[in-house]
């Protein structure tokens, strides 16, 4: 029997790290670039030491543990990918991950229940899922080893030397993906967002820079519009974007099809259009359901099953018009090994803390009416809906109905979207150059200090047994200017 210690998660990762690495070319900076990733000072490293890990014949320190155990998973998370991933022989990062799961494996000692650090890291869930978040997995292992015993027991075997190399010609390799962000995985339900234009108008701030402490997978972007002016973002390019893409948002994705087959685009944006305005009641929140649109077809890669507008006028019932949109995220498009329906959530509000508020309550309001608005969803798409064509309605029917023959099971999450407003009367320049990079610095803050209130508030709420996949747009005066751009787009 092999066992899952940390030296032998050592041993793997010093088979394959580039030897020639000046970053992490020698057993002691590997050594140190798993413990002691910020480098802090204090920690000391022999490499006799270092030698012996394998073995089971040294244990990390009682100081590096607490190092670890002060980081977060996904603050490791990061680390990992910014500073150790690179430095591994990226050939062999698959077989690394089969290695792994083998050593998992044959560790009888470990019930297939076991987490490691967070809930959705089970010793059965790192042997089955196929989708690998690597550099997360690595957090999560090392912060549960580092402060176990790595002393070799009675009856353990040693690792072979070139361990990982068995795994090079192994058949389940094929069936292994990596991911390190959101995948764009091609499914009968394709996005039905026109997106050539949104690199140009959004800009994401500190991309993978921030990430929440909760048992699930998450993201959390923040993205501006151009700044050039203190008194306020650049809004006529996003609602040319919204106008753009008005219709593919109100309309079934039948109704789009038949409209562009037809060659009637304009068409399909001008009655969309007419059709929001004749019955539209809270701008802010037809702005904050549109985004919410855009950000999960643009960045997830989640198209669209329904949006809030099909929702809310197509489909009756109190509890559904609280959602903004039903998405997919199919299985591959992020770490996990399911298909995930996503609903949305949305909000805008001048206090950051009140838009979070809100999302939230609206989150846990689908928690608690999740089996009455799955079947109503249900029932509009494969009885009474006339939304989805014989294909589409066959593909989410073995995605959003499983059997017991299906091998991949499908779980909800959250899609969030919020917008707030960013004071800029303390932005000292006038340099219209360095306008948005102070703008950028000060919302960094203001999100630093939101998300621990984020955790706070997701874990007291119960929620986080679900993943969440924020997005943020704050903007100057976010009530006001949301309900212009719709009202420019309704104009």
């Amino acid at each position: 029997m092999y066992r899952f210690r940390f030296g032998n998660l050592f041993a793997l990762l010093d088979e394959i790290k580039l030897k020639k690495s000046g970053r992490l070319g020698s057993q002691v900076k590997l050594y140190a670039a798993l413990v002691n990733p910020n480098d802090e000072s204090g920690v000391s490293i022999d490499s006799g030491d270092v030698g012996k890990l394998a073995k089971g014949q040294f244990t990390p320190s009682g100081y590096v543990q607490e190092i670890i155990n002060k980081l977060s998973v996904n603050e490791l998370t990061q680390n990992y990918l910014s500073n150790l991933i690179p430095a591994l022989s990226q050939t062999m990062l698959k077989p690394l991950i089969l290695a792994i799961k083998s050593i998992l494996e044959s560790d009888t000692t470990i019930s297939p229940t076991k987490t490691f650090a967070v809930d959705d890291c089970r010793k059965e869930s790192i042997i089955n899922d196929n989708v690998i978040f690597l550099a997360r997995l690595l957090a999560c292992l090392v912060k549960e080893t580092i402060g176990q015993p790595n002393d070799k027991f009675e009856g353990e075997e040693l690792l072979p030397k070139k361990y990982v190399e068995t795994f090079i010609k192994d058949d389940k390799i094929g069936k292994i993906k990596i991911v390190n962000k959101e995948e764009d995985v091609s499914t009968p339900l394709e996005k039905t967002l026109f997106t050539k234009t949104f690199n140009r108008i959004f800009e994401e701030v500190n991309p993978n820079a921030y990430s929440l402490n909760i048992s699930n997978t998450n993201r959390f972007k923040v993205y501006v519009l151009d700044i050039y002016k203190k008194e306020g973002f650049e809004t006529q390019s996003l609602s040319d974007f919204i106008i753009e893409n008005i219709g593919a948002y109100v309309r079934s994705r039948n109704y789009v099809a038949e409209s562009k087959a037809e060659g009637n685009p304009f068409t399909l944006g001008h009655y969309a259009i007419r059709e929001i305005r004749a019955r539209i009641k809270d701008k802010n929140e037809a702005f904050s359901q549109v985004m919410t649109y855009t950000f999960m077809e643009s960045v997830l890669h989640a198209p669209k099953i329904f949006s809030a507008y099909e929702l809310e006028h197509k489909l009756s019932g109190d509890k559904i018009s609280k959602v903004s949109g039903i998405y997919l995220l199919p299985y591959g498009s992020v770490e996990g090994y399911a298909n995930q329906l996503v609903f949305g959530s949305s909000n805008v509000n001048n206090s950051i803390t009140t838009a979070i508020d809100n999302v939230l309550e609206i989150a846990s309001y689908i928690d608690k009416n999740e089996s009455e608005m799955r079947r109503h969803i249900h029932n509009n798409i494969f009885h009474y809906g006339n939304s989805f064509n014989e294909d589409t309605k066959a593909y989410l029917k073995s995605v959003l109905i499983p059997d017991r023959n299906t091998s991949i099971p499908k779980i909800n999450s959250f899609g969030i979207f919020f917008s707030y407003s960013v004071d800029l009367s303390s932005i000292e320049t006038n340099n219209k150059y360095q306008i948005k990079k102070e703008v950028c610095e000060l919302i960094n803050k203001e999100i630093e200090q939101a998300i621990p209130y984020i955790e706070d508030k997701i874990k007291s709420m119960g929620l986080d047994t679900y993943p969440f996949y924020f997005f943020a747009l704050p903007l100057a005066d976010a009530e006001r200017a949301s309900s212009e751009i719709m009202d420019e787009v309704l104009r």
